[in-house]
């Protein structure tokens, strides 16, 4: 018996990521130098109900930069996914922030407030292999590596990870996702130096 067979995929939606350069992040840098010299002068920004990072703090001076590469990137996504409001293709940053991470830190599963949020990372101390080899040589039984994680639920409502790994490589880096989608964040183990990431809530313009 022949029998001719056909198939379907459920939609769902997911991320779209870059590489920049150092000109690109220029400004970028410039501002969180400042803000590194000079913690108590920054402004700062909490957000203890996802997470245990102590040094959070706005980014100002640098959203005009921030803007001119998430906007791009929002559209791109807007293609790919066939994600947002038809006509809508005017955005602005509603907050950036940027979070000296230390070791041990995380964040748990949580969403952002924006339409679309983003994650840059602008340095990270370490690389899978300095995380792989501190914990077998600690003795410490940690199955998952330094990562940025999304969780989403399939068409048979099951949750599931998308892992990404995070080490040296990511420098420079950005994801642009729904602010909608549950995330997390690993910590590391093996550098006493800060993961500096930017993050930020994309909003249409005028909403």
């Amino acid at each position: 018996m022949s029998t001719e067979h056909y198939y379907g995929n459920f939609p769902n939606v997911g991320f779209v990521g870059a590489t920049l350069s150092a000109d690109d992040v220029n400004s970028i840098t410039a501002e969180i130098e400042d803000i590194q010299n000079n913690f108590d002068k920054a402004t700062p920004i909490h957000h203890g109900h996802a997470g245990n990072i102590k040094k959070e703090y706005l980014l100002t001076t640098s959203v005009p930069s921030i803007l001119d590469i998430v906007a791009p990137l929002v559209q791109k996504y807007r293609e790919v996914f066939d994600f947002g409001l038809k006509g809508k293709d005017q955005y602005t940053i509603s907050t950036a922030w940027v979070n000296f991470q230390s070791k041990h830190e995380y964040f748990t599963g949580h969403t952002h407030q924006g339409l679309f949020s983003f994650a840059l990372w602008i340095k990270v101390p370490y690389t899978i292999e300095q995380e792989q080899e501190f914990c077998s040589t600690e003795n410490k039984f940690i199955n998952t590596i330094p990562s940025f994680n999304f969780h989403y639920t399939d068409a048979l409502g099951r949750i599931r990870p998308w892992v990404i790994p995070v080490d040296r490589t990511f420098e420079n880096k950005i994801i642009i996702f729904p602010g909608g989608m549950t995330h997390s964040v690993n910590p590391f183990y093996s550098s006493d130096d800060y993961r500096i990431v930017v993050s930020g809530n994309i909003d249409y313009d005028g909403d």
